[in-house]
């Protein structure tokens, strides 16, 4: 069975009408004939995506787990070179 792209602007029209809550899901789906699973998947990501958008730029996001895996990085490192200086030390 041949997959159908759908546009992102039909997307967005499915998503804000089932937010909107002025016809039910199972409606909005006929009308733009998708399945509710289908439906449902689209409207997690647009929160998601919403919410990211919102986050503050310090606390969330890609640059938080760029940070985050720089200071793990760095604390593995300080580690390894205590260890190095103490294995000379005691050799």
């Amino acid at each position: 069975m041949k997959r159908r792209k759908i546009d992102r602007e039909i997307k967005m029209a499915a998503v804000l009408e089932g937010l909107k809550g002025e016809s039910s899901i199972a409606d909005i789906c006929r009308k733009y004939q998708i399945s509710e699973s289908l439906y449902y998947g689209w409207r997690d990501k647009f929160l998601e995506a919403g919410s990211r958008a919102l986050a503050s730029r310090y606390d969330s996001g890609p640059e938080a787990a760029v940070k985050a895996r720089i200071s793990e990085l760095g604390a593995d490192h300080r580690k390894a070179d205590r260890s190095d200086r103490d294995f000379k030390k005691n050799s």
